[in-house]
């Protein structure tokens, strides 16, 4: 495995923060990281829509959320929740 599956792996796994992933990998996005999770046949154990519906449903905080899939602003934290669970 290369060190950036190991990294994505670690963050599929919940070891370190989507926050950490980005930096690690130089992604500029939560979507960035599963572009490059694909890329790099890393098992992909969350995708943000199940994110989103945790979050909706009460069994995940917007922070929880934000910091799996390391999302920058909480601002967009509503936003992201409705365009995943509409």
């Amino acid at each position: 495995m290369s060190d950036i599956a190991d990294v994505l792996d670690a963050w599929q796994r919940g070891e370190i923060s989507g926050h950490e992933a980005r930096r690690r990998t130089g992604a500029r996005s939560y979507g960035y990281l599963y572009r490059l999770a694909r890329e790099h046949e890393v098992e992909v154990r969350f995708r943000p829509g199940d994110v989103a519906r945790r979050i909706f449903d009460g069994t995940l905080t917007p922070e929880e959320g934000q910091d799996m899939l390391g999302i920058e602003d909480a601002a967009e934290m509503p936003s992201f929740v409705s365009a995943w669970t509409a």
